[in-house]
């Protein structure tokens, strides 16, 4: 198998079992930071989701409650 670093030009003649031995730990840390990564972004997804639809609850409860004050108002100067 060869190998071609493209920065440096540089060429690497190894077989599968020496590219497994020499590069195993670099893709494992590779991978384990994809991992990381993926994970976050999906936990922030979440945030978002939940935060949005918090919003939206309190928006629609602050609705409700004016709707009772000016019907509240209403009553009151009705009675009085």
């Amino acid at each position: 198998m060869k190998l071609k670093n493209k920065l440096t030009k540089e060429t690497l003649e190894l077989s599968y079992q020496e590219f497994c031995k020499k590069f195993s730990n670099e893709i494992q840390v590779a991978f384990e930071n994809y991992k990381q990564t993926a994970i976050a972004k999906i936990i922030i997804r979440q945030k978002f989701r939940l935060k949005n639809s918090l919003l939206k609850n309190v928006e629609k409860e602050i609705e409700i409650r004016r709707k009772d004050l000016f019907h509240f108002t209403i009553l009151c100067a009705i009675l009085l």
